[in-house]
């Protein structure tokens, strides 16, 4: 299910929430941040262990943000998935994409399909790119 949402970003990350319902558009919410500098917001964020646009509606968290720094605002769409619905698909990435990759090890045999995710939440997203992924010289293949 899509659904509007914002992206908050600073210098050192992106962090993304459900477009609050009390405002209509991105400029309202942006001037009501200009006219209440210092006062906390109530947001719901989306889970820091998935990746943009795909998220997971069972772990999104009430949280109060104060934005006294500088940060960039947008926004953007989101696709919310069931947990079951997001942790199929980000199986079936990970045994296509990522067995070519040189920091990927296959621990189906002893941990099962779920134990074969460790180290790829937040990593790949569901459109099958990871930032991490690094090509195994051909010598390396098997």
């Amino acid at each position: 299910m899509k659904k509007n949402a914002i992206r908050i970003s600073t210098q050192y990350k992106s962090t993304y929430y459900l477009f609050p319902d009390e405002f209509n558009s991105i400029d309202d919410f942006v001037k009501y941040l200009d006219v209440n500098p210092n006062h906390f917001i109530k947001l719901i964020k989306f889970s820091e262990k998935t990746r943009y646009p795909y998220f997971i509606e069972e772990e999104n968290e009430e949280v109060y943000l104060r934005l006294d720094q500088e940060v960039e605002i947008q926004s953007v769409e989101a696709t919310m998935l069931k947990r079951e619905e997001y942790i199929a698909r980000l199986i079936k990435l990970v045994d296509t994409v990522c067995v070519g990759c040189g920091g990927y090890s296959n621990e189906k045999d002893s941990l099962g399909e779920i134990g074969n995710l460790k180290g790829h939440w937040g990593q790949i997203s569901l459109d099958g790119f990871c930032d991490l992924f690094w090509r195994k010289d051909t010598s390396e293949c098997k």
